[in-house]
C-alpha cells in the first residue's frame, strides 16, 4: 500500500512538471513567432533563433507528453505493437530535441553563465546516449536494460521542468536573481532527476 501511494505521488509530481513545461513552451512559442521582443537576454535568444527554438521545444514536449504511456503496464502487455511504434516515435522526438538542444547551447548566448552552458553541453549528449541505449536494448530484446535506460532518458527529459521549480525556490530563499539562479538550477534539476531515476531503478530491481 505504501509503495502504491508513493508511485501515485511520484506520477502526480511528474504530471505537474509536464504541465509546467507545456505552459512554458506554449508561451515561448507564441512570443517567438508573434515577434514580441522583450529586453531580457533570456527572451532575445529565442527571437534570434526561432526555428532552433521551435524544433527543440516542440519535439521535447512531444517526447515528455508521450513517454509516460511507455510505462503503462497494460499497454506494454496487451498492446505491444503500439508500445513499439510509440517507442520509435519517441526516439525520433528525443533525438531532434537533444540535437537541437545542443545546437541551442552553442548558438544562443550563454544565459546563466558557465554553469548553464556546461549543463547543456554535458546533459544534452547524455540524454541522447540514454535514448539510443534504450532503443538498442529494445532491439536486442534485453528488456530490463531497455527499461533502465528509458527511465534515465525520461528523467533527463523532464529535468527542465524540475529546473523551473528550483528556479522559483532559489529566488525566493536566496538573494540570487533569475539569471544567477538559472545555471545552478539547471545542474540541480538534471542531477536530482537522475538520482531519483537511479533510486527508482534500484527499487524496481531492474538490474
Amino acid at each position: 500500500m505504501r509503495s502504491s501511494r508513493l508511485i501515485k505521488v511520484g506520477w502526480a509530481f511528474v504530471s505537474l512538471l509536464i504541465l509546467v513545461l507545456v505552459v512554458f513552451a506554449f508561451k515561448r512559442s507564441v512570443d517567438t513567432f508573434s515577434g514580441q521582443i522583450h529586453e531580457a537576454v533570456f527572451e532575445l535568444r529565442y527571437l534570434e533563433h526561432p526555428w532552433i527554438s521551435a524544433l527543440h521545444m516542440l519535439s521535447g514536449i512531444a517526447f515528455i507528453c508521450l513517454a509516460p504511456l511507455q510505462f503503462v503496464t497494460r499497454i506494454r502487455l496487451k498492446r505491444l505493437s503500439l508500445h513499439r511504434r510509440l517507442g520509435r516515435v519517441l526516439v525520433v522526438m528525443a533525438l531532434i530535441s537533444g540535437v537541437y538542444g545542443i545546437a541551442a547551447s552553442l548558438a544562443f548566448p550563454a544565459f546563466g553563465g558557465l554553469a548553464s552552458e556546461t549543463a547543456g553541453l554535458f546533459f544534452g549528449p547524455l540524454f541522447i546516449f540514454a535514448i539510443v541505449r534504450a532503443f538498442l536494448y529494445a532491439r536486442a530484446k534485453e528488456i530490463k536494460a531497455h527499461q533502465r535506460w528509458m527511465i534515465r532518458a525520461f528523467a533527463l527529459g523532464l529535468a527542465v521542468g524540475t529546473q523551473r521549480v528550483l528556479l522559483i525556490l532559489l529566488m525566493v530563499f536566496t538573494s540570487s536573481n533569475f539569471e544567477e539562479s538559472f545555471g545552478p538550477a539547471l545542474w540541480l534539476g538534471f542531477s536530482i532527476n537522475l538520482l531519483i531515476a537511479e533510486a527508482w531503478i534500484s527499487k524496481r530491481k531492474l538490474h
